[in-house]
């Protein structure tokens, strides 16, 4: 299970396997936080537990503390 980690830790490897083993869902996670960004103010805090090696908040220019089992 470690060296399926650190295959992981590479973020260009974790988007391809999400992509191939879980299709559509960035856009799913999207459509629900959507709402949520939308809302939030610039002084707000987030934290991204489960993030991997790379938040979908970057996509909308947050950066969130970030929490996962990777490093």
């Amino acid at each position: 299970m470690n060296l399926l980690y650190k295959v992981l830790d590479n973020p260009y490897i974790y988007l391809l396997s999400q992509a191939v083993l879980a299709p559509g869902s960035k856009m799913f996670i999207k459509r629900m936080l959507n709402p949520l960004v939308a809302k939030m103010k610039p002084e707000h805090k987030i934290l991204d537990v489960g993030c991997g090696p790379s938040s979908i908040l970057n996509d909308y220019g947050i950066s969130p503390d970030g929490v996962d089992i990777s490093e």
